[in-house]
C-alpha cells in the first residue's frame, strides 16, 4: 500500500551478520524522516489491514488534544497581545489568535509528515510568547509617537524571531551541536521558568482587572477595587480552583475510570466558561453589553484566512524599531532551541521505545535531526506570517490517551486548521477572566516548579538546620529579578550565579582523588626479590598523586596546598603526578604548578608528571613546568608510539637440532600426553647425561664469576643512575615509566650503593643481573640459573629444545610473527612487554564519548614488563597444557620492549618441545615456573593499575 502514496516510504532493511531477522530503519531525508504506512494507522498484526477500533481511539484522542491545544493557542496569543496592556497591541488579539491557529495547524502537520515520533508534534508554547510580548512592548514604547506603525512592526518582530529561531535550529542540528545545548544548567532553566511565571502571574491579574500592575501591585488600587473588576478577578480565581482541584476530585469520585482520566482536565477547564455563559443566557445579557463592560475583547476577528495575510502591510513596518529588537533575539533563539531539545528528551524519557507500528522502536532519537525538522517548520512559518514552534510536553498526554499513530496528530492539525479557515470570532467569545485564569494557572505552575525545585537537589547541614543546595538560590533570585526588572536580566543573573557557585564549589574541592606511596605501589616492570625488598623498605620516599578534572585558577590553590602537604615529610624524594583524568590546564594553574615544583625541588623533592594529553603537555611546556620530557612521551604525543619498520616475514627459527626431530630422553619416545610431570614414570626415566662441561672456578667449583671490570661497571652504573645522568626527565608517558625511573633511583641509592658503603660484596648473579639491565649486557646462563635456583648447566641443555632469537629489535611483535601459543619465553637480554589488547568499539560516536585525554597506548594495555632472568608466557603455558584456554584471542601478546637495551635475546620453548624433554629437565623448570608464577602474583598485588 505504501508504494501508491508518495509521502509514504518503505523502511530500509539492513541484513544482520548473525543471520537473525533483518533490522528495519526509518527512511531519512535532509529535513527529517519519511513516514511509513504502519505509523499512520493502527494495523492488524496478522492481516496488515487497518485496526478500526484502534483508529477510532486515535481519532478521538487527536480531537480531544486538538481542543486542548486550541485553548492553549488562545492563551499563547493572549500572552503576546494582551499581557502588555498596550491598546494598539491588545487590539491585535483576534488576529493573533488566527496566527496561533495557523502556526498550530502548519507546525503539527509538518511534524506529522516529517517528524521521527509518530505520535509527536510541534507547536507554539507560552514560554517564548512571554519573551515576544516583552519585545512587542518595547517596540510599542519606541513607536508611541507613531502608533499606526505598532501592529505591523510587532508582526514583523514575531515573524523575524521565528525565522531566526528556525534558521539557528537547522544550523545547530546540521553541525551536530544539539547535544551540547543540553549542557545548559538546569538550575538556570528552572530560574528562567520562574521568571516567566512572574510575568504570566502579573499578566493574569492585569488582564482580569484591566488595571496596570507595577512590580506585583496595581498602579491604581481604587480602580482595581471596583465591583465590576473584582467580579472578573473572582471568576478568574474560581476558574483556577476548578482547573487545579477539579481533576483531583473527579479521579477520587470515579476512581479507575479511563474516560474521566482522559477528559477530566479538559472538562474542568471548560466548565467555568460553560457556567458563565449559562448565567449570561439566563440573565439575558447580550455580547455587546459584555464588551462594553470590559468582560470581552472588541469584535475585530478576521473573516477568513485571506484577511490574515492582508491586514498588516510591509510598508507600515518601522524597520529601525525591528532592528533595535535584535539584542533580545539571542535569548529567544537559545530558549527555543533548548525547548525543542528538552521537549524531545522529556518525551523519549517517558517512552523509551516506540509504539506499535514504529519500524525501529528501539532506535535512539537523534536530537540534531529533531532540531533540523522543527527548525525548517519554524523557518517556513515565519516567512509566511506564522510563529515559531517546538515540542510540547502535551505529546505525552496524547500517547497516554491512546494517540499512538500519525492519524491522531493529523486530527490535531485538522481541528486547528478548521478553526483557522472558519474565521470564527474566538477573541470575542472568550472572556478576559477566562484567559486570565489560564494565565494564572500557568504562572502558578512555573513558580511552583521553581520554588519547590529544592526537593530534587541535595541538602547540607548548617548549625543543626537542613539547608537546600546553594544552587537552589538561583531560582528565587531569578524570580526576584523578574519582578523588578525583566526575564532577560533574570536569566543573565541566573547564569552569573551558576558560574559563581561552580567556581566556588570547584575551588573548595581538591583535584586530588588518590595518593599512593611507593612502598605500596610499584611499576609494572618486574623486579627480582632483592630489589622489591628495598622498595618495600624505602619506597615511601615516592608519592604517586592522581588528579582529576580541569585544573583552572579556582582549583590551583587547592592543588598547590596538596603538593605542599604531600612533601611535608622530608623522606619524600619524588612526587609523581598522574594527569590521566585531567582534560586541560589553564595558565593560572600551570603557574601555580611551576611555583610549587620549584619550591619542592629546593627541598630536594623532584616533581614528575605523567600521562598527559597533547593540550595539557603544550600548556605545561609553555609554562616551563615540564622542561625535560622523556623521549617516549614526545613520540607518543606525536603519534609515533608503537611504530616501527615494517615487520619482516616470520622469523626463521634458530635451533641446534639438525635432523628436525626433537631431542628425547635416552631410551624413550616422546611423552604421549600433555601433562607436565608423571610421577609414576619417574623410575623408568634414566638419569640425565650432560655431554658438556661447565667452566669451573677452582675455589668454589661453581661457574664463571664476574670479573673486576664487571664490578667496576656496577659501581659506574649505580653512580650514573643516582646522579640522574645528564638531565633527569620530568615527564613520562605513563605511571609505570615514572615509577620505573624513581624506583631505579631508590634501588640504586638504598640498595646497591648501600651494599658498597657497607663493604658487602653482592652475589655474583646480582652483579650480572644489574649489568644486564643497566649496562646493558647479556645475562649469562649461570646467572639465570642462580637467580632462579636452577642447577648449573641446565640452561645449556635446555637450549637444544628452544628456538633461540638473539637479535630481536625493539617493538617486535613476537606473538604475531611467531607462534607463541603455550610457549615459554626465557629472557637473557633486553626485556619483553606482555600486552593485553583492549578492543575499541567501532560505533563510539553513538556513545557520545567526548573524552579529550588519551588512553595510554590506545587499544593496548601493558600488563607486565619482564627483564632478563625472567620467563614470560607462564599463564598461557599452564593453560595450554591443562586444556583450559577459554579463547586464544584473549591471551596476552608478547612484544619486545624498547626498554633495558634492545635488541633482545629470547629463548622460546614450545609445548611440543616440552613434551620431548626428559623428566629430569622438566622437574626443576616446573619448580622454577611455579615460584616465578607466585612471585608474579605477589608483584601484581603491588603494581599500579
Amino acid at each position: 500500500m505504501a508504494s501508491h502514496c508518495p509521502l509514504l516510504a518503505e523502511t530500509d532493511e539492513q541484513p544482520s551478520n548473525s543471520g537473525k531477522a533483518a533490522r528495519k530503519k526509518k527512511p531519512q531525508i535532509c529535513i527529517g524522516y519519511l513516514p511509513v504506512w504502519s505509523e499512520c494507522l493502527p494495523l492488524e498484526e496478522n492481516s496488515g489491514r487497518p485496526d478500526w477500533p484502534g483508529v477510532l481511539v486515535n481519532v478521538g484522542s487527536g480531537l480531544i488534544m486538538g481542543v486542548r491545544e486550541a485553548l492553549g493557542g488562545i492563551v499563547s496569543a493572549s500572552l503576546v497581545f494582551s499581557s502588555s496592556g498596550i491598546a494598539e497591541i491588545t487590539a491585535m488579539l483576534p488576529w493573533g489568535i488566527c496566527m496561533t491557529l495557523y502556526t498550530m495547524a502548519g507546525g503539527v502537520l509538518w511534524y506529522a509528515v516529517f517528524g521521527r515520533l509518530q505520535y509527536g508534534y510541534a507547536t507554539q508554547q507560552d514560554l517564548i510568547c512571554i519573551l515576544q510580548a516583552q519585545m512587542a512592548a518595547r517596540a510599542a514604547e519606541m513607536l508611541r509617537h507613531a502608533p499606526e506603525k505598532i501592529p505591523a512592526t510587532v508582526v514583523a518582530i514575531i515573524c523575524l524571531s521565528a525565522v531566526l529561531s528556525g534558521a539557528c535550529s537547522v544550523l545547530v542540528g546540521k553541525l551536530g551541536l544539539g547535544k551540547y545545548m543540553l549542557l545548559f544548567p538546569t538550575t538556570v532553566t528552572n530560574g528562567f521558568l520562574g521568571a516567566i511565571g512572574v510575568v504570566v502571574f502579573r499578566a493574569a491579574w492585569q488582564t482580569a482587572s484591566g488595571v496596570k500592575f507595577e512590580f506585583f501591585y496595581p498602579v491604581d488600587f481604587e480602580q482595581f477595587c471596583e465591583r465590576n473588576r473584582q467580579a472578573q478577578v473572582a471568576c478568574m480565581l474560581g476558574m483556577v480552583v476548578s482547573i487545579r482541584l477539579g481533576p483531583v476530585l473527579l479521579k477520587r469520585a470515579f476512581r479507575g475510570t479511563v474516560a474521566v482520566e482522559r477528559v477530566g482536565g479538559l472538562a474542568c477547564q471548560l466548565l467555568p466558561l460553560a457556567l458563565f455563559y449559562l448565567v449570561v443566557w439566563m440573565a439575558d445579557i447580550s455580547m455587546e453589553s459584555l464588551q462594553e463592560a470590559g468582560w470581552t475583547y472588541p469584535n475585530q476577528a478576521t473573516t477568513g484566512p485571506l484577511e490574515f495575510w492582508t491586514r498588516y502591510k510591509m510598508s507600515d513596518v518601522d524597520w529601525a524599531t525591528v532592528g533595535s529588537s535584535m539584542p533580545g533575539m539571542p535569548a529567544l533563539v537559545l530558549m527555543s532551541v533548548m525547548c525543542t531539545l528538552m521537549g524531545a528528551l522529556a518525551i523519549t524519557d517517558k517512552f523509551p521505545t516506540g509504539p506499535a507500528g514504529d519500524p525501529a522502536p528501539m532506535e535512539t532519537i537523534d536530537f540534531d535531526t529533531e532540531l533540523a525538522t522543527v527548525g525548517v517548520s519554524s523557518l517556513l512559518l515565519g516567512l509566511t506570517g506564522g510563529n515559531l514552534n517546538f515540542h510540547k510536553f502535551s505529546v505525552i498526554q496524547l500517547r497516554l490517551d491512546g494517540g499512538t499513530h500519525r492519524v491522531a496528530v493529523f486530527m490535531i492539525a485538522l481541528f486547528a486548521g478548521g478553526l483557522f479557515l472558519s474565521g470564527i470570532p474566538i477573541g470575542q467569545l472568550v472572556p478576559k477572566w477566562f484567559l486570565a485564569g489560564l494565565f494564572l494557572n500557568t504562572g502558578i505552575h512555573f513558580l511552583k516548579g521553581t520554588l519547590l525545585s529544592y526537593k530534587s537537589m541535595s541538602t547540607f547541614s548548617w548549625r543543626g538546620l537542613t539547608m537546600p543546595s546553594p544552587q537552589f538560590m538561583i531560582g528565587p533570585c531569578c524570580v526576584i529579578m523578574a519582578i523588578f526588572f525583566s526575564p532577560a536580566k533574570a536569566i543573565l543573573t541566573g547564569l552569573l550565579l551558576s558560574i559563581a557557585i561552580f567556581l566556588t564549589e570547584s575551588s573548595a574541592s581538591s583535584p586530588v582523588i588518590s595518593v599512593a606511596s611507593g612502598d605500596r605501589v610499584v611499576s609494572r616492570s618486574k623486579r627480582p626479590f632483592w630489589e622489591m625488598r628495598v622498595l618495600r623498605e624505602e619506597g615511601d620516599r615516592i608519592l604517586l598523586i592522581y588528579l582529576q578534572g580541569h585544573l583552572f585558577f579556582g582549583s590551583s590553590q587547592q592543588l598547590a596546598a596538596a603538593l605542599g602537604a604531600a612533601a611535608v615529610d622530608d623522606r619524600v624524594r619524588f612526587i609523581i603526578i598522574s594527569l590521566a583524568r585531567v582534560p586541560g590546564v589553564d595558565a593560572s594553574a600551570a603557574r601555580h604548578l611551576k611555583t610549587a615544583s620549584e619550591k619542592l625541588k629546593m627541598r630536594g623533592c623532584e616533581v614528575i608528571f605523567c600521562r598527559m594529553n597533547q593540550e595539557v603537555y603544550s600548556t605545561l611546556t609553555a609554562a616551563k613546568v615540564v622542561s625535560a620530557p622523556d623521549e617516549d612521551l614526545v613520540k607518543h604525543l606525536q603519534n609515533m608510539r608503537w611504530k616501527s619498520v615494517p615487520m619482516s616475514p616470520k622469523l626463521k627459527k634458530q635451533s641446534s637440532i639438525v635432523t628436525g626431530q626433537m631431542p628425547m630422553s635416552p631410551g624413550r619416545g616422546a611423552w604421549p600426553n600433555r601433562r607436565l610431570l608423571r610421577a609414576q614414570s619417574k623410575e623408568a626415566v634414566p638419569d640425565l647425561v650432560l655431554d658438556f662441561k661447565v667452566p669451573q672456578d677452582p675455589e668454589n667449583g661453581r661457574g664463571v664469576q664476574p670479573t673486576a671490570s664487571d664490578m667496576d661497571m656496577l659501581a659506574y652504573r649505580s653512580a650514573d643512575i643516582l646522579a640522574g645522568s645528564t638531565r633527569s626527565p620530568d615527564a613520562f608517558c605513563h605511571e609505570t615509566d615514572a615509577l620505573d625511573h624513581c624506583d631505579d633511583r631508590i634501588v640504586t641509592e638504598f640498595g646497591y650503593n648501600a651494599m658498597q658503603e657497607r663493604s658487602e660484596k653482592p652475589e655474583a648473579h646480582v652483579i650480572a643481573y644489574r649489568n644486564a639491565v643497566h649496562a646493558p649486557k647479556r645475562l649469562p646462563e649461570w646467572a639465570f640459573e642462580d637467580m632462579n635456583g636452577l642447577p648449573r648447566g641446565l640452561m645449556t641443555t635446555l637450549r637444544q629444545f628452544c628456538d633461540v632469537h638473539e637479535e630481536l629489535p625493539a617493538w617486535t611483535k613476537m606473538s604475531d610473527v611467531m607462534d607463541l601459543a603455550g610457549a615459554l619465553c626465557f629472557i637473557f637480554k633486553g626485556s619483553v612487554s606482555v600486552i593485553q589488547h583492549v578492543p575499541l568499539t567501532d560505533s563510539s560516536s553513538l556513545l557520545h564519548a567526548e573524552v579529550h585525554g588519551f588512553s595510554f597506548r590506545q587499544g593496548k594495555r601493558l600488563l607486565k614488563r619482564y627483564p632478563p632472568g625472567h620467563v614470560a608466557g607462564k599463564d598461557g603455558f599452564f593453560l595450554k597444557h591443562s586444556g583450559q584456554v577459554i579463547d586464544p584471542e584473549l591471551e596476552p601478546k608478547i612484544v619486545v620492549s624498547s626498554k633495558l637495551g634492545p635488541p633482545a635475546e629470547i629463548w622460546v620453548l614450545r609445548p611440543e618441545s616440552w613434551d620431548c624433554m626428559p623428566l629430569e629437565l622438566k622437574a626443576p623448570l616446573t619448580e622454577m615456573l611455579c615460584v616465578q608464577f607466585a612471585d608474579d602474583t605477589q608483584h601484581s598485588r603491588l603494581q599500579e593499575h
